[in-house]
């Protein structure tokens, strides 16, 4: 199995760095977990859960949309850095908790990730080949790494 990748040396980690958002406020969501344990050969953005004081200083320094899903969103870099204060709480009501998302994040590196089977979760209510793909693949290593 090969070695967790540094999320730290990823461009988009690093721009959005620059954002200085307080650690405990935020967790990183999407694909991030999953380019960390080299499930994904890269991100195409980095996807955050934001609460509190993160939020309001993305909303300060952002630009505010509307998700996907329909959820506010804060994008940064071109969307190469996107933050919500929902996930996908407009789309799924009630599945996931910002708090909760955060306050039982993994932390590695000092920085808060979303485990896998969260993500999983997340992946299997999607619609969307491309995350149907990535959920089985998140599946087949969440198999192989739980002996």
């Amino acid at each position: 199995m090969k070695r967790d990748r540094n999320l730290k040396q990823h461009p988009f980690y690093k721009k959005f760095l620059t954002i200085e958002m307080p650690r405990k406020d935020f967790a990183l969501f999407g694909s991030a977990m999953m380019y960390i344990k080299n499930i994904v050969e890269d991100m195409h953005d980095l996807d955050i859960v934001a609460r509190g004081k993160a939020w309001k200083k993305a909303l300060q320094k952002g630009r505010q949309e509307t998700a996907m899903a329909g959820d506010k969103k804060v994008t940064f870099f071109n969307s190469d850095i996107e933050i919500f204060q929902n996930w996908f709480g407009s789309k799924f009501p009630g599945m996931f908790d910002t708090n909760e998302l955060i306050d039982n994040a993994e932390t590695i590196d000092g920085i808060k990730v979303i485990d896998l089977p969260e993500v999983l979760r997340w992946l299997e209510k999607l619609d969307v080949e491309k995350y149907q793909k990535r959920a089985k693949l998140v599946g087949e290593y969440l198999r192989n790494t739980s002996t």
